[in-house]
């Protein structure tokens, strides 16, 4: 018959013992010695690599049976800058599609570093253009909208011209796909398609469908 210590066995590091030497008898190896085992035993439980390896298997079982583990508790952390990224982003979309909706351009001379420039209209001396003035004039009575521009890194703002140019084309091919699936629904359509050159010379080729709508039968452009 022997015995280990099933503490030390699984939580103890290598050379714990005094002088970093090797562990041996109930950690390394299997105590035997049954005679001496009640003193041996309580001299081995006063060793602080015992009492370390006891505390970290506590702390082991505490996550393992609680409901909500270290995985889950991360998991639920990363769900929620998720959730928070996207209520950012979601007034920073809606002044793009309300620039394209109204036929404004997005840009301005002055659209770059913090758009939350000031708290009144007389502080706003610079014209930002419209997707920045929009923006800014929203943040003002946006509580939320204003201190995530005011807190927000500015590698991190996403009101770059880039990411505006990529929400841009995200709804572009939102719009397209949708006008494909309901051209490809239509009962009947016709083409019309014509090429001309803009002001700088350049040949531009203009696409217009004609179909039905499958629900009413409508005719849409």
């Amino acid at each position: 018959m022997s015995a280990f210590c099933k503490y030390c066995c699984l939580f103890v590091p290598d050379g714990a013992g005094v002088g970093s030497q090797k562990l041996g008898q109930l950690v390394k190896f299997s105590y035997t010695n049954l005679k001496k085992a009640v003193e041996d035993f309580k001299a081995h439980e006063l060793k602080q690599y015992h009492q370390d390896s006891k505390e970290k298997a506590n702390n082991f079982l505490q996550v393992v049976n609680t409901s909500s583990s270290v995985h889950l508790q991360l998991d639920a952390t990363y769900k929620q800058e998720i959730e928070k990224n996207q209520q950012y982003l979601i007034p920073i979309i809606d002044t793009v599609l309300l620039c394209g909706r109204q036929g404004l351009a997005l840009r301005g001379k002055y659209d770059f570093g913090p758009v939350f420039v000031g708290e009144t209209d007389e502080e706003q001396i610079n014209n930002d253009g419209s997707f920045w003035a929009i923006l800014h004039y929203r943040a003002k009575g946006d509580v939320k909208l204003s201190a995530s521009l005011k807190s927000t890194k500015r590698n991190a703002t996403y009101l770059s011209l880039q990411i505006q140019n990529e929400i841009i084309n995200a709804c572009n091919t939102h719009v397209l796909d949708a006008l494909v699936n309901r051209v490809n629904a239509a009962k009947c359509f016709s083409i019309l398609a014509d090429e001309t050159t803009d002001i700088s010379g350049i040949e531009q080729f203009s696409l217009c469908v004609r179909y039905l709508h499958a629900n009413d039968n409508s005719v849409a452009i």
